[in-house]
């Protein structure tokens, strides 16, 4: 799978922290890597600032989820689903609508 837009990936990572369990963002950064298949490659696609661009992706996608109430943060720099995150992923939001979506309730 290639490295998801920001749009995406607000969606994807979303999915990806949708077992429950707390991750810290090194852990989620990890699991995106798995999940997504991200290729040596594609891991070393880097933003203008020198960080790996599927890392920034779920990076900011984490703020925004946080922000709109769909993360707790656990401890510092570590994040778990809620219960309205939980109810989100039983929806069919995805892709630019769930990204306006996400950005009303921000």
């Amino acid at each position: 799978m290639p490295i998801p837009t920001q749009t995406d990936a607000f969606r994807i990572t979303l999915d990806l922290l949708s077992d429950g369990k707390a991750y810290s963002r090194k852990e989620a950064f990890q699991k995106a890597k798995e999940e997504l298949r991200i290729t040596p490659e594609e891991a070393e696609v880097r933003l203008a600032s020198g960080t790996p661009t599927y890392i920034g992706r779920v990076d900011w996608a984490i703020v925004y989820l946080f922000r709109g109430m769909l993360l707790n943060r656990v401890s510092r720099g570590v994040y778990q689903i809620n219960d309205r995150g939980l109810e989100i992923v039983k929806t069919d939001m995805r892709g630019a609508e769930f990204s306006r979506w996400l950005n009303r309730e921000i």
